[in-house]
């Protein structure tokens, strides 16, 4: 008969890293992961589950990141340098892990990993999109108007309430969004999906990405059909004038939440 492999054989197999696992971030490694928590992206492409296009403001370069095995970014950082300030962003702002998460300043990640990333981030995609479309269908039997939350144009989905408490980030730049850009008309929804919330400004870099690869603009969080191109829309202020600034404003104090945190991995 076959030998059965042994258990504690089969678990080293299957827990093996391509790059060694790293206890505590280096003060090299704190660092970059510190200069992403303040760092002003956009999020323009998504080719797949753990594959991003970041965009800097005002700044025509993009940067290809690709969380695996091995973390690799166009940047030019080696293996040796990651999470470079492009996949620290992707880690921290888009999967949302804190900096005391020791999958954050890791070289590589396990295929379990990365598994839970995407699992995670997709039922919490699914959850918003349920909520959404339920908000919507609510409002509707109510008969009001399906843009009261923005006091101004209609559409088939109400614009999902901004979760301005827990600091609802835009998904593109993954900010804050807040009351107040929402009243002064700098945000915009999607009408046709999911009734979330984005920055006009953020909307208008991914609309012009879209356009430069031929596709049509979609919904950056949901992927349905946004219906036209990007405009300022009613109230909104000056994109360049934003995307110079930091749009939401919170850059520095994600900055400054990102080094309080550290206390907890020294």
């Amino acid at each position: 008969s076959t030998p059965e492999l042994p258990k504690q054989t089969f678990s080293v197999c299957m827990s093996r890293r391509d790059r060694p696992f790293v206890a505590k971030p280096s003060a090299a490694a704190r660092a970059r992961l510190a200069a992403a928590a303040s760092a002003r992206l956009f999020v323009v492409q998504e080719p797949g589950p753990t594959s991003f296009v970041l965009k800097a403001p005002l700044d025509e370069r993009k940067f290809r990141v690709f969380l695996g095995g091995v973390h690799t970014c166009s940047c030019g950082a080696g293996p040796e340098a990651q999470p470079c300030e492009h996949v620290a962003f992707v880690l921290t702002r888009v999967f949302q892990l804190d900096l005391a998460d020791e999958r954050v300043w890791q070289q590589s990640l396990l295929d379990s990993e990365l598994e839970r990333l995407i699992d995670d981030r997709a039922l919490a995609v699914a959850r918003l999109r349920s909520e959404a479309r339920e908000l919507a269908a609510r409002m509707e039997a109510a008969e009001e108007p399906a843009s009261s939350s923005a006091g101004g144009e209609g559409g088939p989905v109400a614009q999902r309430p901004i979760d301005a408490e827990n600091g609802e980030p835009c998904p593109i730049c993954y900010e804050a969004m807040t009351a107040e850009e929402n009243e002064e008309g700098a945000l915009d929804w999607c009408r046709l999906g999911c009734g979330k919330s984005v920055h006009r400004s953020c909307l208008r870099v991914w609309s012009d990405h879209q356009a430069s690869i031929s596709k049509p603009l979609s919904c950056p969080f949901c992927r349905c059909g946004w219906g036209e191109r990007a405009s300022e829309g009613r109230g909104a202020r000056s994109s360049r004038a934003l995307l110079a600034r930091g749009g939401s404003g919170s850059s520095a104090l994600e900055s400054r939440r990102g080094l309080a945190r550290w206390s907890n991995v020294r």
